[in-house]
């Protein structure tokens, strides 16, 4: 190992890891990620992995001290579980507050050595990739959601979540999963404060946004009704359903990028041909790979869009006898290449407030 302790004190060694005093500790590579590990006890992180259940205890390591390693290995730079795994355990800082002692890391937990073999296996080590794959294995996933719960509502409780602006990301994992996340946007910086797995391409139309709403359900019952004021999403979310419902049911507003391939864009953009008047121009200035771009803008907005089925047919059943949209064109282009002209369209479930 690349590290040593110094001094068997516990409360001693975790004051001045609080304090970023980690020469007088141990020899270690990795600062950030001791302060990251720390952050994570500090919110409850690691400790709430006592609500993960796993099918069975194991006669040897804890799953706990498992769990834990497990939550941590994130903040790991590392292409792999077995270079995360090895990064993890050189260093003794984070591994104290895991709960670790050497001569566990060292020797394992039990005296069992397998029947094929004269001494213990590494398989016997908490760092052996195999073992934690085993853990991940054994978790039953239904439990993760107790415990998402408990880690999203230490954000709230330490007043860490501080705009009622939010935002929902579906980021691909390669071909074939998808991870949703629900980002709360903040001066400091977005905050991801809920996330879903989805499998395939599969998008939300059809499925009456069982995951966007699942996931602003949940905020609301952890953090108040009021939480969410505004929800920004991408085309991937266009559903007249989801914009309904959070409109109507739940008193959130909404803004989604309209397709093109919508009757209402149709309806936007053949409005505004009629109303010239309506658009506004500005010159916008960008940065692509270190060069300056100045661009043309145009915009133009149209309230009162009504020709999209599925909002009308959700809203109407929900009490509201006449709901509109509010829809909002973007024109762009490049002052030296007027011929490469971008065209997109936003709505709203509010009206928009121009200058």
């Amino acid at each position: 190992m690349a590290w040593e302790w110094r001094e068997n004190n516990r409360e001693k060694v975790l004051e001045a890891v609080r304090k970023g005093e980690y020469e007088a500790i141990l020899s270690s590579r990795e600062g950030a990620l001791d302060a990251l590990a720390h952050l994570a006890w500090e919110l409850e992180t690691l400790e709430a992995v006592k609500l993960i259940e796993v099918e069975r205890a194991r006669d040897g390591i804890p799953d706990e001290l498992l769990l834990r390693t497990l939550a941590v290995l994130p903040f790991v730079e590392a292409v792999s579980l077995s270079a995360a795994a090895n990064t993890l355990f050189e260093d003794a800082a984070v591994l104290l507050q895991l709960g670790y002692t050497a001569l566990q890391i060292q020797e394992g937990f039990n005296h069992r050595r397998g029947q094929h073999y004269a001494e213990k296996s590494g398989q016997s080590r908490p760092y052996h990739p195999d073992v934690l794959r085993e853990e991940l294995k054994r978790i039953k996933v239904a439990s993760l959601d107790a415990y998402r719960r408990h880690c999203i509502g230490v954000l709230y409780q330490r007043g860490l979540v501080r705009s009622q602006v939010y935002a929902v990301d579906g980021s691909g994992i390669g071909p074939a999963m998808r991870v949703v996340g629900l980002l709360c946007v903040q001066k400091e910086g977005p905050l991801w404060v809920n996330w879903r797995l989805r499998t395939g391409n599969e998008s939300e139309k059809g499925q009456e946004g069982e995951v966007v709403l699942a996931m602003v359900d949940e905020i609301r019952a952890l953090a108040g009704p009021e939480a969410i004021a505004w929800l920004l999403m991408d085309a991937l979310y266009a559903d007249g359903f989801i914009l309904a419902n959070l409109k109507y049911a739940r008193h959130i507003d909404v803004m989604v990028r309209l397709p093109q391939d919508r009757r209402m864009y149709e309806q936007l953009i053949g409005l505004l041909r009629l109303f010239p008047t309506a658009w506004q121009a500005h010159l916008d200035v960008r940065y692509l790979s270190g060069h300056k771009q100045t661009r043309q803008m145009r915009v133009a907005k149209m309230d009162d869009l009504n020709d999209w089925d599925g909002f009308v047919e959700a809203a109407q059943a929900l009490g509201v006898e006449r709901p509109t949209l509010s829809g909002f064109a973007i024109q762009s282009y490049p002052l030296d290449q007027p011929a490469e002209k971008e065209e997109w369209a936003l709505v709203a479930t509010a009206p928009f407030h121009t200058a």
